[in-house]
């Protein structure tokens, strides 16, 4: 994982050695893959063919050109244009989205289409009897993107490199793309967790396994791969003379995040399905049903914990001996995380689940007051 993000970060002062056109492609390309991962939402997940997606992307396009460009005179900063231009695409989608409602399959797609190829040639020809696209030739000398005095466009020196403008805009781009992926996964997790439990909210319950899986794994890595983590650790916060020296994320130790993630929401799973078959089979109140699915999820949770340490613990052991270079710091990562998330999961998950679904405690009978009571009296 490390070694890819190094090559991320490098790829555009490689490709610039061969010209800033190349910068420019993978640009380009890092926009349509933000494209491919929505359309992938469209047609992957609600199973919509839409193949006039691309048409929205054009909207939005040409709205934010011509509220940042010479063509109108307009100069609208980019935290203005880029919303103004979203609203207008979202609008378009809306407009064909209420009348094909109740399109499906090839219907769906030859609309769709059909609109793509109306949005194209609308552009392209609306440049008479009033010039509003420029028709062919397009939108030219859009206003770069600035973030106060720092413009996008323009090479600089940055802290002893040369950036050139395709490589500023490439960073952003990738930052872009990696966090619409990353919310494109969890949000196919989730989607599968409340296929699993039936509720979204007990979805949103079992994901957050995810954070205390990841507590036990890092002290473990912290630990096991520091040299000195105690003075580390003061060194982290200012305390002592010592330096901070960070540990060592081996591509191993990713993994073993992963298989952690995967542990944590089997655990979670498990305790929030039993505790929805006591209240909807047995009958029982969501408060007993909460500390019974504990009490007899407890002894499983814990011996498969405990089985899965047993069998890791020899190879967290040989840590630094010859070939295990790559299952000693999976096993150390799978270690720690099943200590934080078992425990972490028996407690926050039964109390979550509580607070998530209203356990509500009966408020004490107040007694009436002298005054009370006194009206009471007057009123018989």
């Amino acid at each position: 994982m490390a070694l890819i993000a190094i090559a991320l970060l490098l790829l555009p002062f490689a490709l610039s050695a061969v010209g800033q056109t190349w910068v420019r492609v993978i640009n380009l390309a890092l926009l349509y893959v933000m494209l491919a991962l929505g359309l992938n939402i469209v047609v992957g997940f609600a199973g919509l063919l839409d193949l006039g997606y691309i048409a929205f992307y054009a909207v939005g396009a040409y709205v934010y050109a011509l509220l940042a460009s010479p063509h109108f005179g307009l100069h609208l900063p980019f935290w203005i244009a880029l919303p103004i231009g979203f609203v207008v695409a979202a609008l378009f989608g809306a407009l064909l989205g209420a009348p094909t409602l109740k399109l499906r399959g090839d219907y769906l797609a030859i609309v769709t289409l059909g609109f793509g190829e109306i949005i194209r040639i609308f552009l392209n020809n609306l440049n008479a009897p009033v010039n509003i696209t420029n028709g062919p030739q397009g939108i030219n000398l859009i206003d770069p993107l600035r973030i106060g005095d720092f413009s996008f466009a323009k090479s600089e020196l940055i802290a002893g490199v040369m950036l050139t403008g395709p490589m500023k805009y490439y960073y952003p781009l990738m930052l872009l793309t990696l966090l619409i992926a990353g919310s494109g996964v969890l949000f196919v997790m989730l989607l599968l967790l409340q296929l699993s439990t039936g509720s979204f909210k007990a979805a949103a319950l079992v994901m957050i396994n995810l954070p205390l899986s990841i507590i036990g794994g890092i002290a473990a890595v912290f630990l096991t791969q520091t040299s000195h983590p105690f003075e580390s650790a003061l060194a982290l916060f200012g305390i002592g003379s010592g330096l901070y020296q960070p540990p060592v994320v081996s591509i191993a130790s990713m993994v073993g995040f992963i298989t952690l993630f995967g542990i944590a929401v089997r655990n979670g799973i498990l305790l929030v399905n039993h505790y929805q078959h006591i209240v909807s089979h047995e009958g029982k109140p969501l408060e007993d049903a909460i500390i019974q699915g504990s009490m007899e999820r407890l002894v499983p949770i814990l011996m498969t914990a405990l089985c899965a340490a047993l069998g890791l613990l020899p190879l967290a052991l040989a840590m630094g001996k010859p070939g295990s270079e790559l299952l000693a710091p999976l096993a150390v990562v799978v270690l720690g995380g099943l200590i934080s998330s078992t425990f972490l999961n028996l407690m926050v998950v039964p109390a979550a689940y509580s607070l998530f679904f209203g356990v509500k405690r009966a408020a004490p009978a107040r007694t009436a007051g002298p005054l009370a009571r006194l009206i009471r009296l007057k009123s018989r």
